[in-house]
């Protein structure tokens, strides 16, 4: 009995090590369609991309909503870095001028993954919970950020700052009026400068 036991903990332990190199797998493909093909992932176009079977796929991810919560969760990972990415302490128009460069070099490099996280969100509530968390998060940190220059006044600094790094408005700058990526930088650098120095 007890070596049937030992039989079947491997068995179990080499099914989970399969399941989860399948998983790597579509986790590749997700990658390969988004940023090379420009294509949302569906399990169609993931198993063509990943080699792995349709029914296999709808089978480890029995919704689009456990698929897609997968896929933001992997990205979100991969993307950590540039989310956490923030000024170092010091004079305030510097660090206002890095946290505008920061926020537009990660809108910059990932519109497309964002653009799908942002479809997800609408469809998904899970989803919408993970960014609202991780918003209130950056919030926190430009309050923090603003704090020692505006006392009692942070709370409308840190909401107008908050905005206009904001991926939806970077969004209308570049998809609604066709700015060029140098003149989104220039005018929302200006912005953010200009309410700060506003009375």
């Amino acid at each position: 009995m007890g070596s049937g036991k030992i039989v079947m903990s491997v068995e179990s332990s080499n099914a989970d090590v399969d399941q989860e190199n399948v998983r790597e797998k579509v986790r590749k493909a997700v990658f390969r369609l988004m940023h090379e093909d420009r294509k949302i992932p569906d399990p169609k176009n993931l198993s063509e991309k990943s080699g792995v079977s349709e029914d296999l796929i709808n089978q480890m991810y029995p919704t689009i909503e456990d698929l897609a919560v997968d896929i933001t969760d992997v990205l979100d990972a991969n993307l950590a870095p540039q989310y956490e990415a923030f000024p170092e302490p010091g004079d305030l128009q510097d660090m206002l001028a890095q946290l505008v460069e920061i926020r537009i070099d990660l809108y910059e490099e990932t519109a497309f993954v964002r653009t799908y996280g942002e479809v997800s969100e609408h469809m998904f509530p899970r989803i919408r919970e993970k960014r609202a968390i991780r918003d209130g998060l950056f919030r926190a940190r430009i309050f923090e950020m603003l704090q020692p220059h505006f006392g009692q006044k942070t709370d409308d600094m840190a909401a107008q700052v908050e905005a206009l790094v904001s991926w939806e408005f970077w969004r209308h700058m570049r998809n609604i009026q066709r700015l060029s990526e140098e003149q989104t930088r220039k005018i929302i650098g200006n912005l953010v400068q200009q309410v700060v120095r506003a009375p």
